[in-house]
């Protein structure tokens, strides 16, 4: 009994005592709901407390764990635990949660400022106050219609305010996104066997296992891979090819790690090929060209030394994906979705609102009467079907929900969020965060143009807001390498 106190000092006992009582009583009730189908309730409760203190006492290892997970998640929603599909989907909030209360203790402990000073916090509590006024709309038939609103336009958000805290050196966020593009190995190989896999095959389920709901580019069907859907994967894809282009520009690579980066950029694009999904497809060709334009222009040693060794390995890619089997497969099929539609598509995206305007208003219908969880968790009477089953565009469903003030807030956040992003880039010292600045730059505008949903896909709006975080990181580690320009 003495030396209970220095066995209390010692955190590391501490918290392996504290987690071996946790695990032993997630496998007790593990136990229930292997005998008793009311037990998954409890498990479930007891899994997100468990999630909730572990993300709190590991807050700053959580904060990577949580784009870890969203990569992974959708294999425990689809084939290890189908039946707790919705409690899984909320892991990755409820990590947030512990991250959150850890953050803003420590916040209120210490009295420093809770967020970050930027002309943007000024737009994003605009956004939030007419959200909150619309979340109390009277046409909603829910409270918790209006909770799950709030929570997918705004959970997120927090942290671009905490990644700052987490990331302390130029070598710790190379470190990081070596290891997103090392993970990508699992679900770009899962997507090839999903492609050549026949249809009924259970890997090629979405959640809940409804194989009528595949949908198909030309006879294949359109992976998904580790995630729960389409929508999340290509998303995913997108910003791991980005961040693939943008290592390539390094020179602290190693000659083993170059070769894999080409082979992901390979697989990378053939798996966007098996989506089906155009927007992302051509959003990704697009930013790698412009990426390539422009690197030059903001690193002038760039274009001498990185830029020809990039149009390079981007050549022979696409040139191995011509003279291989299942290359010329995916791109055959994906060929064959056509593509005379897009303009009409990308000109959709902001004539279609206003369209509507009469009917909408500036008030709209209220949050989250277009999200289509809201199906899942209350019933189909709660949810809208009938817009998203004829316009499934987001700026159509962010006006149904926000009316044409919250629309004309929306886009103008979004703009300007790019517009800080290309100021901070001009002002940055450090070659190494310039292009990574870029590569975001051109990441935001295919929300800005509707060519991917932000809001309504959990998947994209994490990525999307992890990213937004280096609006404030990149200063602070550009001013601890070289300086960062004030003016």
């Amino acid at each position: 009994m003495k030396n209970l106190p220095l066995l209390l000092k010692d955190k590391n006992l501490v918290k392996k005592v504290f987690f071996s009582l946790l695990v032993l009583l997630i496998a007790f009730e593990l136990a229930q709901f292997s005998v008793n189908v009311n037990a998954i309730f409890h498990f479930g409760i007891v899994s997100l407390i468990f999630v909730v203190v572990v993300s709190y006492i590991f807050w700053k290892q959580s904060i990577f764990f949580l784009m870890i997970w969203i990569v992974f998640a959708g294999v425990i929603r689809k084939w290890i635990l189908p039946q707790m599909s919705d409690v899984v989907f909320f892991f990755g909030h409820f990590i947030l949660t512990g991250i959150y209360i850890r953050y803003f203790y420590q916040k209120f402990t210490t009295r420093d400022s809770l967020i970050i000073k930027h002309p943007i916090n000024k737009f994003l509590f605009v956004m939030l106050v007419w959200s909150l006024i619309c979340a109390i709309n009277p046409q909603l038939k829910s409270v918790i219609v209006s909770v799950l609103g709030l929570v997918i336009y705004f959970y997120y958000v927090p942290i671009i305010y905490i990644l700052p805290q987490v990331i302390n050196s130029k070598e710790q966020l190379i470190h990081y996104l070596k290891v997103f593009s090392v993970i990508s190995v699992v679900p770009l190989t899962l997507g090839i066997i999903q492609f050549l896999s026949p249809y009924d095959s259970s890997i090629n389920q979405y959640v809940g296992g409804e194989l009528e709901a595949l949908a198909f580019v030309g006879e294949y069907v359109r992976v998904s891979s580790t995630f729960s859907y389409i929508s999340g994967y290509a998303s995913y894809l997108n910003i791991l090819v980005l961040i693939v282009v943008y290592l390539l520009s390094l020179r602290i690579l190693s000659v083993k790690f170059t070769v894999f980066l080409n082979v992901v950029f390979m697989l990378g694009m053939i798996n966007l090929f098996m989506t089906g999904s155009r927007g992302p497809f051509y959003h990704t060709l697009i930013s790698i060209v412009v990426y390539l334009a422009l690197a030059g222009f903001i690193n002038r040693k760039f274009i001498l030394k990185y830029l020809p060794r990039l149009i390079a390995v981007v050549a022979l890619s696409f040139g191995v994906i011509n003279f291989t089997y299942i290359g010329k497969e995916a791109f055959v099929s994906f060929s064959s979705r056509g593509q005379e539609d897009i303009p009409m598509r990308i000109s959709r995206t902001f004539t279609t609102p206003f369209t509507h305007i009469k009917d909408i208003g500036i008030y709209g219908y209220g949050l989250g009467s277009t999200y289509q969880g809201v199906a899942n968790i209350l019933g189909e009477q709660y949810f809208k079907e009938e817009i998203t089953t004829t316009i499934e565009d987001e700026p159509f469903r962010i006006m149904w929900e926000t009316g044409l003030f919250g629309f004309i807030i929306a886009y103008v956040l979004r703009f300007l969020l790019m517009f800080y992003f290309w100021l901070m880039m001009k002002r940055l010292k450090d070659p190494t965060f310039r292009p990574l600045a870029l590569m975001c730059i051109l990441f935001q505008t295919q929300f800005f143009f509707g060519l991917a949903s932000l809001i309504f896909n959990h998947t994209t709006s994490l990525i999307y807001w992890f990213l937004i975080g280096f609006l404030f990181l990149f200063p602070k580690l550009d001013m601890k390498n070289i300086g960062y320009a004030k003016t």
